[in-house]
This record gives structure tokens, sequence and C-alpha cells, in this order.
């Protein structure tokens, strides 16, 4: 019974290892006696002690681990102190939301960057279409000479062809058939 009694009461001790630090601490002694617990303190201050570094000594092996983590993360030895972790903590972040700023200002440089390259990119479209129209332009305007060269060529052409016809016309009245006949055996 003795035993069923002392194993509920490190049950119950056990149990309490998630309570603050500061409140097991500064427990008084009826409250220590109340909750069953004066087995283990004895009211003797080095037991005290050795119990309370026993109830928490996962927690502070756990804060030390991390603190240890965090130098061998950074690369810092074992004599920088808690004070020059800190700042080396405080730094480190900063460094860190320095380079957040800069990758945030790199995506907006990006995102213009793409920006630009598409305006650049709509911008060759149009002078390829502007290029285009006024190559279309040119070669209508050579058009426009050919066909009036070619026009004025014509009409040059029927002028001849017309002053033939008269010529021919003032002939054949002049002379009549014969010397058209005689004026084709010339030609041959």
């Amino acid at each position: 019974m003795e035993a069923n009694k002392k194993s509920e009461q490190k049950i119950s001790f056990t149990a309490s290892l998630s309570r603050p630090l500061e409140d097991i601490f500064y427990l008084s002694k009826a409250e220590i006696a109340r909750k069953g617990w004066e087995n283990d303190f004895h009211g003797n201050e080095t037991l005290k002690k050795r119990n309370w570094r026993s109830l928490h000594r996962p927690h502070l092996a756990q804060r030390q681990e991390e603190k240890m983590t965090m130098k061998r993360k950074r690369g810092v030895g074992s004599w920088i102190g808690s004070r020059e972790l800190n700042g080396i903590e405080k730094r480190v972040w900063h460094i860190e939301t320095l380079e957040e700023q800069l990758l945030d200002m790199h995506e907006k440089h990006v995102k213009n960057t793409q920006a630009e390259e598409y305006e650049t990119e709509s911008l060759k479209g149009l002078q390829n279409k502007i290029d285009a129209a006024d190559l279309a332009l040119r070669r209508l305007k050579e058009e426009a000479i050919l066909a009036y060269s070619v026009h004025k060529q014509n009409s040059e052409i029927r002028k001849i062809a017309d002053e033939i016809e008269d010529h021919e016309r003032r002939v054949s009245a002049f002379a009549g058939y014969r010397v058209m006949n005689l004026l084709r055996i010339i030609e041959r």
C-alpha cells in the first residue's frame, strides 16, 4: 500500500513537469505538503535544488541544445556568450531581412524587365508592320510610276501608229493602189 502511494506521488510529480518553472520553484512548504511532494523535497535546500534540476533538466538541456544548435548553425565557437549570441542572432535576422528585400527587389526588377521586354516586343511588332506598310507604299508608288510610264509609251505608240495611218492615207490618196504595192515591195 505504501509502495502504491509512493508510485502515485511519483506519477503526480512527473505529471507536474509540464508546469512553468516559476510555479514549481516558488511553491511554499505547505503547498508541497498538500500536493504530496514532501517526501521528494524534505525541506532540505540541496535536495530542493537537486529535485528542481532533475525536474527541469530536460527543459534546460533542450534550451542548451538549442543554443548549441544555433552556434553550430552559425559556425560560432563555444566561447561566445548569450549576449554576443543574441547580437549575432539580431544581425542574422537583419541580414535575412535584407536578403528578403533583395529578393523582392529582384522579383520586381524581373517583372519590370518582363514588362519592358513585352513592350519592346510589341513595339518591334508595330515597327515591323510600319516597315511592311512603308514597303508596300513604295512598291505602289513604283508601280504607279511604271504604269504612268507604260501609259505614256502606249500613247506615244498610238500617236506614231496614227501618224503612220495618216501617211498611208495620204500616199493612197495621192498615187493609189500601185504606189502602195510598190512601197510594200520596197519594205520586203
